[in-house]
């Protein structure tokens, strides 16, 4: 949030949160999200107990792999210098 305050690029990785209730999508944002069946159980009712996986781990963020964040960081590079 500070980042796009700031007018600056921000990327954000997201698993239990559903980033588009919270944060208005920007040119300069990127929000990459979990591919898992439960994506978004702290919004969608899913996340019984606050800060509690459903699932009894934290499946959604492991499943961010680092070629998917790195595609996004560089798909950012390039549109910051066009």
């Amino acid at each position: 949030n500070i980042a796009l305050a700031a007018g600056t690029t921000a990327i954000g990785l997201f698993g239990p949160v559903i980033p588009e209730i919270n944060i208005t999508p920007r040119d300069n944002s990127f929000f990459i999200k979990s591919d898992v069946d439960c994506f978004g159980c702290w919004n969608n009712g899913l996340m019984k107990t606050p800060g509690t996986c459903p699932k009894g781990t934290i499946v959604c963020m492991g499943a961010i792999n680092v070629e998917k964040v790195k595609g996004v960081i560089e798909k950012a590079i390039t549109l910051n210098h066009n």
